[in-house]
């Protein structure tokens, strides 16, 4: 079986936090720590990532959070940006 690598640009794009509390969360042992690869490069398995996250967003619904605090990226993103803007100059 092939394992997908993603690196830490590829992790902020599914879970949008700061690359410092990325290693904080490793130091503490609440997140996945990249694989041992001779790279000169942090690189992580994808599925251990994606566990993480549905883990993550699974205690927060329990915990009752709104995910508020997670931006959504892209289109719908853009969108209500856009809508904003137009808001404010009106």
């Amino acid at each position: 079986m092939t394992t997908k690598l993603i690196d830490l640009r590829g992790i902020r794009e599914r879970f949008p936090r700061s690359k410092a509390w990325i290693f904080q969360e490793i130091a503490a042992g609440r997140f996945p720590k990249p694989l041992p690869l001779r790279t000169n490069k942090n690189l992580w398995d994808e599925s251990e990532i994606e566990k993480y996250l549905a883990g993550f967003l699974a205690n927060a619904k329990a915990a009752g959070e709104r995910h508020k605090h997670i931006p959504v990226r892209g289109e719908k993103a853009r969108k209500a940006f856009a809508e904003r803007r137009a808001q404010a100059a009106a």
